[in-house]
């Protein structure tokens, strides 16, 4: 499983591509809300970031499971781009057990 991720990013992100595994995130947002958390996989490319989520799911239709992720997503999003000046190009959630990567967009 391992290696059908590393080839998928060197494919789509290049071998200058950092990837940068489970990077603790905590950031107060504009709301006041305070976020704690953990990024599962951030990829640094020449653009910006590239947010992954590591989910199990063994079920079907990984393209709607992705949505219910899409909240928290988002929220990683709105603080990687606050604390590192920088865009988050793309979010999507791995699912290993499945063999997919499912890009989400808000």
């Amino acid at each position: 499983m391992s290696r059908s991720i590393w080839h998928f990013i060197r494919k789509h992100y290049g071998a200058a591509a950092q990837i940068i595994p489970e990077w603790p995130v905590q950031h107060r947002l504009a709301s006041g809300q305070e976020v704690h958390g953990r990024t599962d996989c951030l990829i640094r490319h020449a653009g910006g970031l590239v947010l992954i989520d590591h989910k199990s799911y063994p079920g079907h239709d990984p393209a709607v499971r992705a949505l219910h992720y899409l909240p928290q997503l988002l929220v990683y999003r709105q603080v990687l781009e606050a604390a590192w000046n920088v865009s988050v190009t793309a979010m999507a959630v791995h699912f290993p057990v499945l063999g997919k990567m499912v890009f989400v967009q808000d």
